[in-house]
C-alpha cells in the first residue's frame, strides 16, 4: 500500500469514528498536533508535500 492510500486510509477511519462517536476525534488529533508536534506529524507532512502528484 502506498503511503497516500494509508494516509487516505486513515483519514477515512478518523471521519467515520467522529460520525459514530460524538465525541470529535479530529479536534482532539488537532490540538493533540499543535500542542506536542509530534515527530510523527512532522514526517507526514515532509513526506505529503516532498511527492509529486
Amino acid at each position: 500500500m502506498s503511503g497516500r492510500t494509508r494516509y487516505v486510509v486513515w483519514l477515512i477511519g478518523l471521519a467515520l469514528l467522529d460520525v459514530l462517536i460524538p465525541i470529535p476525534v479530529a479536534a482532539a488529533l488537532l490540538i493533540y498536533v499543535v500542542g506536542r508536534r509530534p515527530r510523527w506529524f512532522f514526517e507526514f507532512v515532509s513526506d505529503l508535500y516532498s511527492k509529486e502528484v
